[in-house]
């Protein structure tokens, strides 16, 4: 009779992979509104290529869900959510104002009289 297979037996214990919660959620937008700002989640800059529009879009959904939930989560939930939205909001700024500040300005000239002879006052 062929005996069950089993698996290796290692010292480390087998994790078990996180309950779905409301922070977990948060959690999640939080580290893909990260990405979009192009921040590591560790907080380092991560090099690549920022999408303010996707960022602010998951920021957006942040917001939504914390307006939704609003007196159906503890106080921690609260606490998260509000802390997340604030560095989140603050850094999607700082992006923000630092792309602004990298395009070129366009000054609106003054039009210049045309090239010529001044025209003579006429006298009556």
């Amino acid at each position: 009779m062929d005996e069950p297979i089993q698996p290796p037996a290692t010292d480390e214990p087998v994790s078990e992979p996180d309950t779905a919660s409301l922070n977990s959620l948060v959690l999640s937008l939080t580290i893909g509104a990260l990405q979009q700002l192009g921040v590591d989640p560790s907080g380092k800059e991560t090099g690549t290529q920022a999408n303010p529009e996707y960022a602010k879009h998951a920021i957006d959904l942040l917001e939504m869900l914390k307006l939704k939930t609003h007196g159906n989560t503890t106080s921690d939930e609260e606490d998260l959510m509000s802390a997340v939205l604030l560095d989140l909001r603050l850094r999607y700024l700082k992006l923000v104002q630092e792309k602004e500040s990298a395009k070129p300005e366009t000054t609106a000239e003054t039009p210049k009289p045309p090239e010529g002879p001044e025209p003579q006052p006429t006298g009556a």
